[in-house]
């Protein structure tokens, strides 16, 4: 038996099939993004740009240039195919055909500005007297060309059975595009921020802006004397009398030309605004909605059933309620010069700690490789009062004037962790740009921790965590040992689920026909959110009619979960062996200890 599949890069030209053939011409579906610089001459996009300069009394000069304008910001020449079919060499198994976005549905734009014109001509007087003669021009015009990342991209998936013209299922991807011309990108989404605010932002989108002005200036002066002597004789003598005549001429000339032209550069690259699957006949839809101001990730979708009604989920992100499971570069790589240290503590402004530190960061003193941890970031009067400690959990020996580096940050960079999940009915986007949730179908909340108990197998070991040797940081062995140094033990630094909570609430019910109305009810009748925004800091818990359902009791070190329990207090726990990779026991109903 032989195996193997075959590709077919060809499709069939648009309107081609006829009665006399149906089954249309066939053509490669190929598409240039750009042709070569070199030897594209019967490129469809060179054509002559007109231009005249207006003479008086004597015929124009006509000129042109070719275009396109700004032609060397243009892709490079490379070929994509719009339609790739995938079918097994055996028969009997159908094909799967892939459609692809190329520069045909999103070509390069390019726009210019009429050229203006700004001439400043002498006054007639000037130029017959020619005093003073000043002729002066100035010129501007502006060039956009637009580029996009759309060559490629997929557009669609679909399979076929065996000899049949219809997919019987497949997905359909669309991106953002302008209202008024669906071959140019949108990036314009609707964000929300920390604080809760909903707004229009542009992402997605890099511009380059050039602006070339010069200036040419021509000054001549010129003085002539012009000297005569005119001899006559005079009528009481008869002798000739010289009479001399002297006449200055200066004349100046002055041409000035100023020239200003702008080109500017927008790349946009595609949102992907919804994808549509089938299968069977069936068909769903998923929307983005809005996305978060920050990162970029999607926090609403609107999702169509197959009876063509909305159902919308809303998604809360970790950073948003814990700013140390946020993003590290807000303070990674900062260097503090100047840092006095004295009995473990670092003084700084309240608007100090806003920008470098928090609680969990590590950093290097210069000069040495010794790592310091900051322990605690504490408010005291009008300062706050940053605490370190040492790889052993000790407070640093006293240092003045040194450069602190931040080599790690505190904030774990998990800022696409969900705490929360609302699912609706309707859209929670008001009018007035607010959040309001209501027809409430589902909701859950996690609330994280990165502060876990001691741990320690004692009696196991010698009392080492788990069956491998001390680990070291820095060449430093570092024993597990209690209120040593947590992060570096583990206990804390390590941000994980802590409890998961449910809403309770009744749920409403009607009936239509005497029967239940499936597609309207089991809606919560009163809905309080679990998180509440706090003005752009770390937003709070709301745990009214909120019930937690499981929590993690106990997290190793090493990273794994050993330790849980739910509402019900009943407690389940593992043993890990292998270096502390492997479950070795499972048990229920029991506790760790």
């Amino acid at each position: 038996a032989s195996y193997g599949q075959e590709y077919s890069y060809t499709k069939v030209l648009e309107g081609s099939k006829t009665q006399t053939n149906p089954e249309g011409i066939i053509i490669s579906s190929g598409v240039a993004e750009y042709e070569p610089l070199i030897g594209n001459e019967e490129n469809p996009l060179r054509q002559p740009l007109a231009y005249k300069v207006e003479n008086w009394m004597i015929p124009d000069n006509s000129y042109y240039v070719e275009t396109p304008v700004g032609e060397s910001f243009y892709p490079s020449a490379s070929v994509g195919y719009s339609e790739i079919k995938i079918k097994s060499i055996q028969p009997g198994s159908g094909y799967i055909k892939h459609e692809f976005y190329t520069a045909r549905d999103f070509p390069v734009f390019t726009e210019h500005t009429i050229v203006q014109k700004k001439p400043d001509k002498p006054k007639l007087r000037e130029r017959l007297l020619k005093f003073s003669t000043k002729d002066a021009l100035t010129v501007s015009q502006g060039h956009v060309i637009k580029l996009n990342n759309m060559h490629g991209q997929k557009k669609a998936t679909w399979v076929y059975a065996e000899g049949e013209d219809r997919p019987i299922s497949g997905q359909e991807f669309f991106y953002r595009t302008e209202k008024n011309n669906m071959y140019a990108l949108d990036n314009s989404i609707t964000a929300i921020n920390k604080k809760g605010k909903i707004h229009k932002i542009t992402v997605g989108m890099e511009s380059d802006f050039v602006a070339d002005m010069r200036q040419h200036i021509t000054e001549s002066w010129s003085l002539d004397i012009e000297g005569e002597i005119d001899t006559s004789p005079t009528p009481a003598f008869g002798i000739p009398f010289p009479l001399p005549s002297i006449v200055p001429r200066y004349a100046y000339a002055s041409t000035k030309f100023k020239s200003a032209t702008v080109t500017k550069v927008i790349t946009k690259y595609g949102i992907m605004n919804k994808v549509v699957s089938y299968d069977l006949g069936s068909r769903v839809s998923v929307e983005n909605i809005a996305y978060d101001a920050e990162t970029g990730d999607v926090l609403l979708t609107k999702t169509e059933n197959n009876f063509n009604d909305p159902v919308y989920s809303f998604t809360y992100p970790a950073h948003w309620t814990y700013d140390q499971m946020g993003m590290a570069y807000k303070n990674l790589g900062i260097k503090i010069n100047g840092a006095t240290l004295k009995d473990g503590r670092l003084t700084l402004s309240e608007e100090d700690h806003k920008k470098f530190f928090v609680r969990g960061d590590e950093v290097i003193i210069s000069g040495s490789n010794k790592r310091l941890w900051i322990k605690s970031v504490d408010p005291v009067g009008g300062d706050l009062i940053v605490k370190l400690m040492d790889i052993k959990g000790d407070a640093p020996a006293d240092v003045n004037n040194v450069t602190l580096t931040i080599a790690r940050s505190g904030r774990r960079n998990m800022q696409s962790t969900p705490v929360g999940t609302i699912t609706l009915l309707e859209n929670p986007i008001t009018e007035d740009d607010n959040l309001l949730f209501d027809k409430i179908v589902a909701a859950n909340a996690t609330m994280f921790s990165d502060d876990w108990p001691d741990y320690c197998e004692c009696g196991i070991n010698n009392g080492k965590m788990g069956n491998v040797s001390d680990p070291t940081i820095d060449g430093t062995k570092i024993g597990f040992v209690p209120h040593g140094n947590y992060y570096v033990q583990g206990a804390a630094g390590n941000w994980k689920a802590k409890r998961n909570y449910v809403f309770i609430a009744e749920r409403n019910s009607s009936k239509e026909n005497r029967n239940l109305n499936i597609r309207k009810d089991g809606t919560y009748t009163q809905f309080d959110p679990f998180w509440k925004p706090n003005d752009g800091k770390d937003w709070s818990p709301n745990k009214s009619n909120w019930a937690w359902t499981t929590e993690v009791s106990k997290v190793s070190p090493f990273g794994f979960e050993i330790e849980n329990r739910d509402s019900l207090n009943n407690f389940s726990s593992a043993l890990f062996g292998y270096s502390n990779t492997l479950a070795i026991a499972v048990a229920q109903n029991s506790q760790y200890k």
